[in-house]
This record gives C-alpha cells, sequence and structure tokens, in this order.
C-alpha cells in the first residue's frame, strides 16, 4: 500500500510539473496565432484604406486576393472583432462595386451585415461596428427595430468619437422623418454637445440643406455668427449649391437612403 502511495504521488507531482508547460505552451501558440493574423490583415487594411481615400474599389482579382487574406486570418483568429470589421468593409466595397440594390450588392451586403453583426458580438461597444451595421442595413433597405437599435448604440457608445458622430448625423438626419422620438433627442442632443467645436457648423450645413433640417438645427445653434451663417446659406440656392457639391462624397451613401 506504502509503495501504491508513493507511485500516486510521484505520478501528480508529474502531471503538476507539466501543467505549467502545458500553459507556456498555449499562452505562446496563442501569441504565435495572433501575430500570423496580423501578418495577413495587414494589406487587405492598406488597400481598404487606399479604396476609402479614392472613392473607387480595385477589380475583381484583387478584392479575391485582399479577402482571401482576411478569411485566413480570421480562421487563424476566430474571436477577434476587427477582422470582422475588415471583412464586412470588403464586402461592403464588393456592393458598392455594384449597382444600387441589384441582387448582387444584396446578396454582398448582407455578408457586409452578418459580420459587422460577428464584430459587434465580440466588441459590444464598438460604435463604428453599430453604426457600419445600420448603414449596411438601410443601403439593402431594411428599416427596423434592430437599426433603430444600431444607431442610438451608435450615439452612446460614441458620444466623442468625431468621425463616428460625423456618419451618424449624416445617417440619423437623412431619415429623420422614421425616426423614433428617443433617437431623435439622441441627434439633438449630440448636435448641442458639439456646438463649441470650430468645424460644426462646417460639417451640419450640408446635411441641413439636403435634408431640409434647418428647422431643427436652428434653435440648437447659440452662436449670433453662426446663426446669420446658416440664414444666409438657408435663402441662397446658389451658396446651397456649391457647399453641396463640396460635401458630394460624404452625403453619397445616406442620400440614396433617404430618397429611396
Amino acid at each position: 500500500m506504502v509503495l501504491k502511495d508513493q507511485e500516486q504521488n510521484r505520478f501528480y507531482r508529474s502531471a503538476y510539473g507539466l501543467f505549467p508547460a502545458i500553459i507556456f505552451g498555449i499562452f505562446i501558440l496563442l501569441i504565435s496565432t495572433y501575430f500570423v493574423s496580423t501578418y495577413y490583415v495587414m494589406s487587405p487594411r492598406v488597400v481598404l484604406d487606399e479604396w476609402s481615400c479614392s472613392g473607387k474599389a480595385g477589380d475583381h482579382a484583387m478584392w479575391k486576393s485582399e479577402m482571401d487574406k482576411l478569411n485566413t486570418a480570421q480562421k487563424l483568429d476566430p474571436w477577434n472583432a476587427d477582422i470582422y470589421m475588415d471583412i464586412g468593409r470588403m464586402y461592403e466595397w464588393k456592393a458598392l462595386s455594384s449597382d444600387a440594390w441589384n441582387s448582387k450588392s444584396q446578396i454582398a451586403r448582407e455578408q457586409a451585415i452578418h459580420n459587422f453583426q460577428k464584430a459587434i458580438t465580440y466588441r459590444p461597444t464598438w460604435a463604428m461596428a453599430w453604426v457600419s451595421y445600420a448603414q449596411s442595413q438601410l443601403l439593402n433597405r431594411v428599416l427596423n427595430e434592430q437599426v433603430f437599435l444600431a444607431i442610438s448604440n451608435g450615439f452612446k457608445f460614441g458620444r466623442w468619437q468625431e468621425e463616428t458622430q460625423k456618419k451618424l448625423l449624416w445617417l440619423s438626419i437623412g431619415i429623420w422623418g422614421k425616426l423614433p422620438d428617443d433617437i431623435k433627442t439622441q441627434v439633438r442632443n449630440q448636435v448641442s454637445s458639439i456646438m463649441g467645436r470650430e468645424d460644426t457648423i462646417t460639417m451640419l450645413t450640408p446635411i441641413a440643406i439636403r435634408f431640409k433640417w434647418f428647422d431643427e438645427l436652428m434653435p440648437l445653434v447659440k452662436n449670433e455668427k453662426d446663426r446669420q451663417y446658416l440664414e444666409t446659406v438657408r435663402n441662397s440656392p446658389e451658396i446651397k449649391r456649391n457647399i453641396l457639391q463640396g460635401s458630394s462624397e460624404n452625403q453619397d451613401f445616406v442620400c440614396r437612403v433617404a430618397n429611396s
């Protein structure tokens, strides 16, 4: 019996001795996987940035090559919200390369929506993921409670993220007449909170022109000089036309939604 107990003790000591090595091995594996997946996403992210700057996607061969890299990265790191966001953006570019709302663009956008949802699953407070989800749904002509929730969460989690808020304001004001009252309140509160920023009026003016939002905007503007400027713009068709031409890239996606 004593001999048997001694053998058991040696076995347990050996097992406990291996435990740190196993943990260390798993740690090294995870770190290695992360760095390998990062390698695969580097090129697609550069390409996505280039397309965003130029406003034009590459050909299908380039798209497929970069998408293959992202799919490989996703398999290596399946819980990485950033990779799902990249895949969603890639599918959105595929949709934008087709005519608006044809069957191919709708299918591509459904894939984008799925990946934006995955990004939200793994990072539920990521405002831009919520906004991207809402935008793709709207471009697929879907307007439901999930879209309203996404817009609301975009304001909730991205209150101080300038680019996120800029996109949200175009998106939400573009469908103003369909927004629930609580989200309209979020929009007004957000506009009020950024009134002290130097570029706020410049950003809001084309939105007010495009969606006839002057009646909502004017009560939120406290600076008299800004109010005078907006009144001048409001009463001048030529100034309106020039401003809209200069901001066409920012408003394109939401104008298509508002006109549907």
